[in-house]
């Protein structure tokens, strides 16, 4: 008797329907595995990313930082104040440098003698 159901076990599972139901089981318990791998995967791009950003404001932050501890000096102040607001001391004058063929300082004489021209026609 034993015989005849291991003779029946092994027919079933050697047939095509026995073939199904173990791919439909192998299908139910190989699913989960796939779902889990692929928001694995997902999960590590972003840490990455997320990395990346921690990285990018911990090095904004050193600057921040570096930045506020110049500004608590007299000499950051004072820079700060001549860059934005092109401010100096009282008896301090402000030189401007050029190169000598400076295309701004050469617009400003060529516009005048323009003019000076037009002028003498009339």
């Amino acid at each position: 008797m034993s015989f005849k159901r291991k003779n029946r076990t092994g027919r079933f599972f050697s047939s095509k329907y026995g073939i199904a139901v173990i791919l439909a089981v192998s299908l139910f318990i190989v699913s989960p595995v796939v779902k889990i791998y692929i928001k694995s995967r997902e999960a590590t791009k972003m840490n990455e990313g997320v990395t990346q950003e921690i990285s990018a404001m911990q090095a904004r932050k050193e600057f921040l930082q570096a930045e506020v501890a110049r500004l608590k000096t007299d000499m950051g102040k004072e820079e700060e104040a001549r860059e934005k607001f092109n401010v100096g001391k009282p008896d301090e004058e402000m030189l401007i440098i050029t190169d000598k063929g400076s295309v701004s300082g050469e617009s400003s004489s060529t516009v005048q003698n323009i003019w000076q021209t037009i002028k003498s026609w009339f």
